[in-house]
């Protein structure tokens, strides 16, 4: 059975307006209706992504909760929306209780009815085992950095498994054993409904997001509700395919782009290039 593995982001959706969601990270990943994976601006910039389905799910409620607090935060200034109901801030689950499920339909009704569209685009890309074994070797811990190095890294570790900062060469070697895609674009309302939905089985005791989803594991069951597009990256089987995710790799090899304290030496990268190869073909084998 072949043993894919998947990274996830939360980014701007295309659907909002220019500069319209400054508290969601840019929208760096794009797939295309034929399934390419275009990066923006290019693959120099580092992309983040989570590496669980729980850390992505985490890091979902944190952008789209700090999109709300700051949107209340310019309502509150607006005598036209006096008459709501409007909470001081909603950072958190502060206001998500049995007793005060009313502040968060106020606040629904503020974003359904009164303010543009907000919307968040999910991106899933499904990739080669052997790039994640790889990466997870090579990378050093963000803390770890040596200033103008461009080593992979993994960030956020204690947080539902943390997320990997890609660039560079490593971003390319990404895209190119990326298998396939999913994409889904939700709104803000969407997940408020969301968590009014879920208010029968959820407890706060505590006003940071990390501890409220670790006592209440249904929050993180939102990513099932969503509708995602899935496609195939008609590049991975491209013919030339094997030949690119080579010479990415032997570029890696010869700039040291991985951690200095992991020792590889030339047979290890021989090495690394004939697992690569291997799992390539036997995913384009299992494919037809």
């Amino acid at each position: 059975m072949i043993d894919l593995k998947e990274v996830h982001r939360v980014q701007d959706s295309k659907n909002n307006s220019p500069f319209s969601n400054t508290q969601c990270p840019i929208r760096r990943v794009i797939i295309s209706d034929s399934g390419n994976i275009e990066l923006n601006p290019d693959s120099k910039h580092f992309i983040y992504f989570s590496r669980t389905k729980m850390h992505h799910a985490y890091y979902l409620y944190s952008k789209v909760l700090k999109i709300i607090t700051k949107e209340i935060e310019k309502a509150k200034k607006n005598p036209y929306f006096a008459k709501l109901n409007l909470p001081e801030d909603f950072r958190a689950f502060r206001y998500y209780t049995h007793i005060n499920t009313g502040v968060i339909k106020e606040v629904n009704n503020l974003f359904t009815n009164y303010l543009p569209p907000k919307k968040v685009e999910l991106v899933t890309l499904q990739y080669l085992n052997s790039f994640c074994k790889l990466f997870e070797l090579c990378a050093t811990k963000n803390h770890q950095k040596t200033f103008g190095k461009n080593f992979p890294e993994i960030s956020d570790v204690s947080t539902f498994g943390g997320a990997y900062g890609i660039n560079d060469m490593w971003l390319e070697l990404l895209k190119t054993c990326t298998v396939s895609s999913k994409t889904c674009t939700t709104s803000v309302n969407s997940i408020l409904e969301e968590l009014l939905e879920l208010k029968h089985v959820v407890k706060v005791d505590d006003q940071r997001l990390k501890s409220i989803l670790t006592r209440n594991e249904t929050l993180f069951a939102i990513l099932d509700h969503m509708t995602y597009s899935e496609l195939q990256n008609p590049n991975f089987q491209n013919k030339n395919t094997p030949n690119k995710i080579t010479n990415l790799l032997e570029l890696i090899e010869e700039h040291q782009m991985y951690s200095p304290k992991t020792n590889l030496d030339r047979a290890f990268f021989t090495e690394q290039r004939k697992i690569f190869k291997d799992e390539y073909h036997d995913v384009l084998e299992n494919s037809r």
